[in-house]
């Protein structure tokens, strides 16, 4: 996969901690645990690895791992921030 596939899922593994098997079309609702408070925490971790903030629009749209990939690509700040 990418670098920023690679940013996405190890922040959704922080959070769940069960290290689901993740793709880049994997949905929230297929992954056990992964319900809204989570994805809230997913977001906050994911924000702080990157060093930015997503809108209140940006955080509706996040239901799985394709909305992420795309937000977190819209930001262009992968190269930069992450290590």
């Amino acid at each position: 996969m990418t670098r920023v596939f690679d940013i996405v899922v190890a922040c959704i593994h922080a959070v769940l901690r069960d290290r689901p098997a993740l793709g880049a079309r994997t949905w929230a609702a297929e992954v056990p645990g992964w319900d809204s408070f989570a994805t809230v925490e997913i977001i906050f971790t994911l924000e702080a690895r990157l060093g930015w903030q997503m809108s209140s629009a940006e955080m509706e749209r996040v239901d799985g791992v394709a909305s992420l990939l795309a937000i977190a690509e819209c930001h262009g700040s992968i190269q930069q921030h992450a290590v």
